[in-house]
């Protein structure tokens, strides 16, 4: 069972009168079957706490442990092989390539990661619900927020991680699109046997959470 955990984590920016304290005190631990989410106002440390998880920033103390091993004792290239393998970001940025059209994000990931992406029929699966299908042979430039905001969901999903981590995934999106996209967060986590976790401010998507957290002020707290 993969299993994600922070202990003790706090994260500060800067020093003196311009410090700055997004997290505090961190005790959190998403595992496989699980969609969590994280619900917090905007600069309550949401952004800042999910790209801890992912490996992509250091907490200023404490410790992040993937399969209870630290991730501070790997090194950068082994870090950059455990987010490759097994962890699959949905990020604010979007993070797709900007001259490679839909289905070539796809196929750069299988360049990069030839094995153990997800198979055809599930891939075809995910295109239908998430509504991509006639978007394929577009360039990121040629799509709405809602249109980027859901190709970005199924370019994190399609290199079959273990581990899931949204930034605001429903952002952009109307609430017809924030009910398909709940249920799919939560059935990958249930039917795949996945850790889903999703930082937001968007409350449609708490009927959807397995467990939900509150973030304020750097502070988290379980809500359920």
């Amino acid at each position: 069972m993969t299993s994600l955990k922070l202990e003790n984590i706090s994260k500060v920016f800067g020093a003196g009168s311009n410090r700055v304290t997004a997290l505090s005190d961190i005790e959190f631990e998403a595992k496989n079957g699980e969609f969590t989410l994280i619900i917090g106002p905007s600069g309550s440390g949401k952004s800042t706490l999910l790209t801890i998880l992912g490996g992509l920033q250091t907490p200023t103390s404490g410790k992040v442990l993937l399969n209870d091993q630290n991730v501070e004792n790997y090194t950068p290239k082994k870090l950059e092989y455990l987010r490759l393998k097994n962890i699959g970001f949905v990020l604010q940025s979007y993070n797709l390539v900007p001259y490679l059209t839909v289905q070539q994000q796809f196929d750069l990931v299988t360049k990069v990661k030839a094995t153990n992406n997800m198979s055809s029929s599930s891939f075809d699966t995910v295109i239908d619900q998430l509504d991509i299908r006639s978007l394929l042979h577009k360039y990121p430039n040629e799509l709405s927020g809602g249109q980027t905001q859901r190709v970005a969901i199924a370019r994190a999903m399609y290199p079959n991680p273990s581990i899931i981590l949204a930034d605001e995934p429903t952002a952009a999106l109307d609430s017809s699109r924030v009910i398909k996209v709940g249920e799919m967060l939560h059935d990958i986590a249930h039917a795949q046997n996945k850790a889903v976790v999703t930082v937001t401010h968007d409350q449609r998507l708490i009927d959807y959470a397995d467990h939900v957290y509150e973030l304020v002020d750097g502070i988290l707290s379980q809500q359920k």
